[in-house]
């Protein structure tokens, strides 16, 4: 397949590169930097295309997401939690904005889970972790429930998924849960963030679908 990746150069966004190379993937990797991008990622040039675009003008994006078969989405705000922010928001406006125009429909982007939410979760998780939690992160989920409110009203063939805090270990099993949400969903690693975002790709159950992954 043909992918371009929004988010290439952070953790989460490296992960996806290798396994989707790995896995004989045409990609194009959009980052701010992509010489020195390039020089210090060390991945192999022949599938791996590095684009230089501003995210959130859709007229860059246009002639790079243009023949695609699939855009993938791991943009992530940084700075401060707390604080309000719309850069995903506005991102996705500017991403879904270029699908549209270039008859690109398949998306799927990374968002941040409903923490101690599920009925599993329990009293402690609930009523005590999940306040505490969504205080902290209240700026950065904002912006990421605005990002997902515009992923499900665009019309696009769209998958969101939900990761909770992300660990830089590697291997291991993860859980996967389609359209419901996971129970103590506290950890995900992003090698396996990246194996679920890539899963999604050919499993067409998580069309139009909400996914939550955690280990």
């Amino acid at each position: 397949m043909k992918l371009i990746v929004f988010g290439a150069s952070g953790r989460t966004g490296r992960k996806i590169l290798q396994q989707a190379l790995a896995a004989g993937h045409q990609v194009a990797a959009v980052v701010r930097n992509p010489r020195a991008f390039a020089t210090t990622q060390g991945f192999d040039a022949a599938r791996l295309h590095v684009v230089h675009a501003d995210v959130m003008q859709p007229e860059d994006l246009q002639p790079h997401i243009h023949g695609s078969d699939a855009v993938l989405s791991v943009l992530g705000a940084g700075g401060i939690p707390t604080c309000p922010t719309t850069v995903c928001s506005d991102a996705i406006h500017s991403i879904i904005t270029a699908m549209q125009a270039t008859g690109v429909s398949r998306l799927i982007a990374m968002s941040a889970v409903d923490f101690g939410n599920a009925t599993a979760d329990g009293v402690l998780l609930h009523y005590m972790a999940r306040p505490l939690v969504l205080a902290f992160l209240h700026g950065s989920l904002c912006d990421l429930r605005r990002m997902e409110h515009r992923i499900v009203t665009s019309g696009l063939n769209w998958t969101i998924v939900r990761a909770p805090q992300l660990l830089n270990t590697s291997g291991g099993t993860y859980r996967m849960e389609i359209g419901s949400l996971l129970p103590k969903a506290l950890f995900a690693r992003r090698a396996n963030v990246a194996t679920c975002i890539l899963h999604c790709l050919r499993d067409h159950a998580t069309s139009q679908q909400v996914v939550s992954v955690a280990i």
